[in-house]
C-alpha cells in the first residue's frame, strides 16, 4: 500500500510517502516535501493549496493519506490555519484520508526508533512516523 504521511506545521503540510507494510516498506522519493498555504484568508490560495494536495496525491498514486491529528485544546493545540489545512485534506476524494492521534504515532515511533531514514530531513520526522503508522502491519 502506498501511504502519504502528513504533518501540519504553521502554514506547511510536510509530506512523506512510504510503500509496503509496516514491517517491509520503502521510502518513495518525492518533491515537493512541503505544500504551503501562504495566506489562509485568500480564497484563491486556499483553492491552490487544495488543488496542489490533490495533484500530489494523484501524481504519486497514493492510496491512503494519514494526517497527524491536531490537538483541539490545551498546551499543544493546533492553530487555526492547520485546522483549515486538515479539513481541506480530508475533502480529497482520490484516496482514503485518516486522522491519527499523536499517541498512536508516538507508540509506533517508540517501537521503531531506528526506522527513520537518513535521507529525510529532520523536519520530516513526524510525517514519516505518521506514514509508518498508517501502513498495514
Amino acid at each position: 500500500m502506498k501511504v502519504c504521511g502528513v504533518d501540519l506545521s504553521a502554514h506547511d503540510a510536510i509530506v512523506v510517502i512510504l510503500n509496503g507494510t509496516r514491517t517491509s516498506w520503502h521510502l518513495v522519493d518525492c518533491e515537493p516535501r512541503k505544500i504551503t498555504l501562504p495566506d489562509d484568508e485568500d480564497a484563491g490560495q486556499v483553492r491552490t493549496f487544495r488543488d496542489a494536495m490533490d495533484a500530489f496525491i494523484k501524481h504519486h498514486g497514493i492510496q491512503r493519506t494519514a494526517v497527524k491529528k491536531r490537538g483541539k485544546k490545551g498546551k499543544f493545540a493546533g492553530g487555526s490555519v492547520s485546522f483549515k489545512m486538515e479539513g481541506l485534506i480530508q475533502l480529497i476524494e482520490t484516496c482514503d484520508v485518516i486522522l491519527l492521534p499523536v499517541q498512536t504515532i508516538a507508540k509506533i515511533a517508540k517501537d521503531h526508533p531506528d526506522a527513520f531514514p537518513e535521507e529525510l530531513n529532520q523536519y520530516q520526522r513526524e510525517a514519516f512516523y505518521t506514514a509508518l503508522t498508517a501502513l498495514d502491519a
